[in-house]
């Protein structure tokens, strides 16, 4: 049976990546927000085309 060394962990690399991410998250959440806010000024072709690009991003993070 193998004892797991944690000595071989960064955790605080890891903690530093997730708070990354969650800051990239959190921005395009905004970026949501704003396009709900613009709704009523934007054509349905922008909305589209809006949303594609935030769920591209979504996925590239």
């Amino acid at each position: 049976m193998a004892i797991c060394d944690f000595k071989n962990f960064d955790l605080a690399g890891k903690a530093k990546n997730h708070q990354n991410i969650a800051d990239k998250l959190w921005l395009v959440r905004e970026k949501y927000v704003s396009l709900l806010t613009d709704l009523n000024r934007l054509s349905i072709n922008d909305i589209t085309n809006e949303n594609a690009t935030l769920i591209h991003e979504t996925h590239y993070i």
